[in-house]
């Protein structure tokens, strides 16, 4: 990306102690001290420095999303996804596949404040009296 400044980046490089530099140049002739650079940037590049393309964002939002051949690569991908919910499941058409492997034990649906979320199993939180359980026991005497 183009600036009309350094980034804080080139700026620490540019501001550098002489000693930094490793050659015995004086520091007359180096060429950072012909770089101007002021100390906050101009309010039109803040606003757009650091913004995404949405095209880019939509790309990887795709190419990170699974594609899963069945039930079993379902499983593997909640396993890692942690859940997926009932308006995701349904635009993909993971329903079925959800269904299956709730009937054979391996996904739960949970209650979620803004929907359905199906977990693997496996990946379910453990409950903090679980954690407390576990804790007193492997605590020292």
């Amino acid at each position: 990306m183009d600036t009309s400044e350094p980034s804080a980046f080139a700026r620490g490089i540019l501001n550098a102690v002489p000693h930094t530099f490793l050659d015995d140049a004086p520091l007359e002739e180096r060429r950072t001290q012909a770089v101007a650079s002021r100390r906050v940037l101009d309010p039109k590049s803040a606003d757009t420095l650091g913004a995404l393309d949405p095209a880019a964002v939509a790309r990887v939002r795709e190419e990170a999303w699974p594609d899963p051949d069945g039930p079993e690569e379902l499983h593997e991908a909640l396993l890692w996804m942690g859940y997926v919910d009932e308006r995701e499941a349904a635009a993909v058409g993971w329903r079925d596949w959800l269904d299956e492997l709730r009937r054979s034990g391996r996904v739960v649906p949970e209650s979620a404040i803004d929907a359905v979320r199906w977990r693997a199993v496996e990946a379910r939180p453990i409950p903090s009296s679980a954690c407390a359980a576990v804790s007193k026991r492997s605590a020292p005497s």
